[in-house]
């Protein structure tokens, strides 16, 4: 017989250091399986000047670099420094958008990200 109890699974989305140019931005597209549940996504951002974290699903993700807007699952304005853990709202595609909105700087991103999912053995 084999089990079916659901067990934690965790995986890294981005563990790295990247430049974003003025009025440019970084994405880190990440997608949660249909067969995990109860996901949580812990950010950490060091950041040399302020920057907008912003965590969207994908249909969110085309408003959001059309129009600069604050999108439904986390926003996080004027951001140097943030450690953050949100509940995901099920299976499907998101994206880490982290916004440089300075017109004549560049910005350097420490950022680490993470999932914890329960997932049930398929």
């Amino acid at each position: 017989m084999r089990s079916t109890q659901a067990f934690l699974h965790r995986y890294t989305i981005v563990n790295s250091t990247v430049t974003i140019a003025p009025l440019a931005s970084y994405a880190a597209n990440f997608t949660v399986p249909t067969n995990e549940s109860s996901a949580s996504l812990t950010i950490y951002i060091s950041s040399s000047q302020p920057v907008f974290v912003y965590v969207v699903n994908s249909s969110e993700l085309t408003s959001l670099m059309r129009s600069g807007g604050a999108p439904s699952l986390l926003y996080e304005p004027n951001v140097t420094s943030l450690r953050v853990t949100q509940g995901l709202p099920g299976p499907g595609s998101y994206s880490i958008v982290i916004m440089n909105k300075a017109a004549l700087s560049t910005v350097k991103v420490t950022v680490v990200a993470y999932i914890e999912a329960k997932r049930t053995p398929s």
